[in-house]
């Protein structure tokens, strides 16, 4: 999460954590 956090830059985090999940 704290990855995906500093590539999206905080904001769009949130969401982009699921997909994130996914993709790893």
């Amino acid at each position: 999460y704290l990855n995906n956090n500093y590539l999206t830059g905080g904001v769009p985090a949130q969401l982009a954590n699921l997909t994130n999940l996914e993709i790893l």
